[in-house]
């Protein structure tokens, strides 16, 4: 009765029979048990609760001058007969009355003649112009009433905004000269439409109450527009109008943050993808296209939280949101999920983690990335083109776009413990076509995965969760890779390089306490073993902060000899390096020493697998260089302490590269020092740059066998260079 007695009140006022308008892609809401109040003449509905946070509307109209007025042409560019003209142009002027019914018929039926397309739009933008928005509410209470003029205005709204909407969607495939006039009468009263906005958002169950089914949201309709003007592919028409742009951002935000107030909204896929999908494409636009100009004032929005914990909440009730209303779905047949919504969360999260300082972080927390994975790994073997549905989804999470520590040493772990490994060998074995021994991997991936692991593994966090994940590998896996043959030789070499980083890593995970070397050359003179190395309370350069010694005497030492002419000089590389975000901690040398005497010492017991021609008298006193840019590792080594000698045996070009006051310093005293077995190692890092890595050993007696000796550190020296290949 209710629903019926506004519709009756809706069309006495319009002066014209009432013909209920349903939107071409979303239904209305009806809130339950609106009244009518007779003594106040106001429409009483029920209370909203969760209303986003959005800012007033408004009301003051605003047009822009920036471009001309659009003028309409005369005559259309589709043949039509006089009759039907006369008929349409009869509609247009009763829409420009403010006829509800011939706005309706017009939206429903948008005509094919430009010159009526414009004249149109321009009519449903001018009635929103001229028709403010009800005044926001200060209080819940006062909200539940409407007066007769403002249900008369939010009446028309629900025909003139949806034509607006239409408006939009009518420019596909249209040329650009129309789709440039249809966005100067956007322009025009682009600030009344984001009032009538704010609006529908605030007040998201009064916006449709008079249709038969009652599912459409405001919040769903805002996106929808804001989404139609945002996500043009000719030009940004709102670039220069930084007023507009804020206010779809915000409105944006707010939508994103507060989500569909309706739990039918997550009932079903199919609700979902009404209600839902429009807020997180609509999020994704402003987040990684730059074209309109919304990114940078979005990430200027977020830069001014106080916090960012809201933001990752969002984005992880979204995914937990998608993940509830498919799960029935994508684990029994997940080749027939619509997977959309999932990449397009997937996306806008990605690109907030890459430009965002310190989201990664916060979103960690949230168990995002866990829930990212765990919905990738059911779509292995589900191929989508050249790829993996679930290598699809997954690209935008790993490997991190941007080198940044923490997304290395905390959001990896947490990938690889759900299960990335698997996901990555599923893509390895599955068979393509035209998949050969140089591309082993989907294109998808940025890079080698396999490889990228093995280059980050010398961080602890990462090393020992890829040793739990290459242990975790389920049999059928591992059958399977040894059933194919390029699989079977892609991680066989992953392997072979994988059990030297299970190998220090397993050494190095009863040692709790963070030691690391004395920078002293002279460190081994002044201790009767040659093998102590300096506690966690070591004393570090206050000014460069990369050098540290045990003592204050080992300090003065080096100070005289090197250090006094390379501290400003290292200062320089640490926050230069810091600001690249390829700041590897002293405390690192660990793990690369660590392998480094893994290595020299498999290469002393003439392991075929890592010594061709080395000379038996190598494991005299030497030196040893593993560059593992290349695969397998190229391993050089000779027997004279020549600096020469090295460059010749190693290579100029990549001893070269050991360059710096104290690398130099370091091969002198090698010459000098007949007791000391120098090693050094080149590592790929990240980009153009790799790890140098200087490691001084000392042969020593192995206290498990009579006749064999040990090689042990004395310390060692690591630095992050820029190379060109």
């Amino acid at each position: 009765m209710v629903i019926l007695a506004i519709s009756i009140l809706l069309a006495n006022v319009d002066n014209k029979p009432h013909v209920p308008f349903s939107f071409s892609r979303f239904p209305g809401v009806t809130p339950s048990g609106a009244t009518t109040d007779t003594q106040t003449n106001t429409t009483v509905v029920p209370q909203r609760h969760g209303q986003p946070p959005l800012p007033a509307p408004q009301s003051p109209p605003f047009v822009s001058h920036s471009r001309p007025k659009v003028t309409m042409p005369r005559t259309g560019e589709t043949s039509m007969s006089a009759v039907q003209r006369r008929k349409i142009e009869s509609y247009l002027t009763s829409a420009e009355a403010g006829s509800r019914e011939h706005i309706d018929k017009l939206s429903n039926d948008w005509p094919t003649d430009k010159s009526h397309s414009l004249r149109l739009a321009s009519i449903a933008l001018r009635h929103i112009s001229s028709t403010p928005p009800p005044p926001q509410r200060e209080n819940a209470e006062q909200s539940l009433h409407f007066t007769f003029e403002e249900v008369r205005a939010v009446g028309l709204m629900h025909s003139c905004v949806p034509c607006a909407e239409n408006a939009l969607r009518s420019l596909v495939g249209e040329d650009a000269e129309h789709t440039r006039a249809m966005f100067d009468i956007f322009r025009e009263h682009i600030h009344p439409l984001l009032d009538w906005l704010v609006c529908f958002v605030q007040n998201w169950d009064l916006v449709r109450w008079d249709v038969a089914n009652p599912r459409f949201h405001g919040t769903v309709a805002v996106c929808v527009m804001i989404l139609g003007l945002l996500d043009t592919s000719s030009e940004p028409y709102f670039s220069d109008d930084p007023r507009a742009l804020g206010r779809m951002v915000d409105i944006v935000l707010s939508v994103w943050m507060a989500g569909v107030n309706d739990d039918g909204a997550n009932s079903s896929p199919r609700e979902w993808r009404t209600s839902v999908s429009p807020i997180v494409e609509v999020f994704r636009v402003c987040v990684c296209k730059r074209f309109s100009g919304a990114q940078d004032i979005l990430l200027e929005r977020v830069g001014g939280f106080r916090t960012l914990q809201p933001l990752a909440d969002a984005c992880t009730r979204r995914l937990a949101e998608w993940e509830t209303v498919h799960r029935g779905q994508y684990t029994r047949i997940p080749q027939s999920t619509n997977i959309s919504g999932l990449q397009a969360i997937l996306q806008a999260v990605q690109g907030l983690t890459t430009r965002i300082e310190g989201f990664s972080r916060v979103l960690f927390n949230t168990r995002f990335y866990a829930i990212a994975i765990g919905i990738a790994g059911h779509f292995k073997g589900v191929l989508t083109g050249q790829t993996t549905v679930a290598v699809y989804l997954v690209k935008d999470l790993f490997p991190p776009k941007e080198p940044r520590g923490f997304d290395w040493c905390h959001i990896v772990p947490e990938l690889l413990a759900s299960g990335l490994l698997n996901i990555i060998l599923d893509d390895l074995v599955t068979r393509r076509a035209g998949r050969g021994e140089a591309q082993p991997f989907s294109t998808v991936w940025k890079e080698d995965p396999l490889d990228w692991l093995q280059r980050m593994a010398h961080y602890p966090r990462i090393g020992a969760a890829l040793v739990d994940a290459v242990g975790a590998v389920p049999n059928e896996t591992r059958r399977a890779i040894s059933s194919h043959p390029i699989a079977k030789k892609v991680y066989t070499e992953f392997a072979r390089v994988y059990i030297s980083t299970q190998v220090v890593h397993k050494s190095l995970s009863g040692d709790t306490s963070p030691i690391l070397y004395c920078d002293s050359l002279k460190h081994q003179d002044r201790e009767s073993s040659g093998l102590v190395r300096a506690p966690e309370e070591s004393r570090e350069c206050s000014w460069c902060r990369v050098t540290i010694y045990c003592s204050i005497e080992c300090q003065k030492e080096d100070w005289h000899r090197i250090h006094r002419k390379e501290c400003r000089q290292k200062r320089v590389y640490r926050i230069d390096r810091q600001l690249q975000d390829v700041w590897i901690s002293q405390r690192s040398r660990r793990f690369y020493l660590a392998r480094l005497e893994n290595r020299i010492q498999a290469a002393m017991t003439c392991d075929p697998d890592y010594v061709r021609n080395l000379p038996p008298s190598a494991n005299v006193c030497s030196f040893t260089l593993v560059d593992y840019r290349e695969k397998p590792p190229m391993l050089a080594a000779c027997v004279e302490p020549s600096i020469d000698y090295a460059r010749m045996t190693a290579g100029v070009a990549r001893l070269a590269l050991f360059n710096d006051e104290r690398e130099k310093e370091v091969l002198i005293d090698w010459e000098e020092n007949k007791n000391v077995h120098l090693a050094a190692s080149i590592s790929p890092f990240v980009g153009r740059y790799v790890v140098l890595v200087l490691g001084r050993f000392l042969r020593v007696p192995d206290p498990s066998g009579s006749d064999s000796y040990k090689y042990k550190v004395i310390n060692g020296f690591l630095r992050i260079a820029e190379v060109d290949s």
